[in-house]
């Protein structure tokens, strides 16, 4: 089920997250919906259980998957739009430093950002355990 969850549910849910500006209740509200079916997979009302849930099976929180996908969005971005829009690549190109910089100081591409995330999600499990 989680497997399918991945692979069929999360895609559809985070259509075009990447490109659009979000507010911290935008994803409060994607929280929401993962931390709703959580419960309904694993038939709990806590949210103690589904954040255990989600830690135990290294299910990413829906604002690091976002911002992942975000850095990957405006890295192929800059990439291809280098000399069309100026002002869109400074845009951007903040955007990227700040979440760059959030990770770690060496963060430089979209999938060290990923492996960051993953290694820092993963020491958390095994701290908490």
């Amino acid at each position: 089920m989680l497997a399918l969850l991945h692979s069929k549910c999360l895609p559809i849910i985070l259509y075009v997250t990447e490109a659009c500006p979000l507010l911290s209740r935008d994803l409060s509200s994607f929280d929401f919906c993962l931390t709703c079916l959580f419960m309904k997979l694993f038939c709990t009302g806590s949210a103690a259980v589904v954040a255990e849930c989600q830690r135990y099976f290294v299910f990413l929180p829906i604002k690091l998957r976002i911002r992942i996908r975000t850095a990957g969005f405006l890295q192929n971005c800059l990439s291809h739009l280098r000399t069309r829009c100026s002002l869109f690549n400074l845009k951007a190109s903040s955007q990227l430093r700040n979440i760059f910089d959030t990770a770690d100081s060496n963060t430089q591409t979209a999938c060290q950002l990923r492996n960051f995330i993953y290694e820092h999600f993963i020491s958390a499990q095994i701290q908490h355990q």
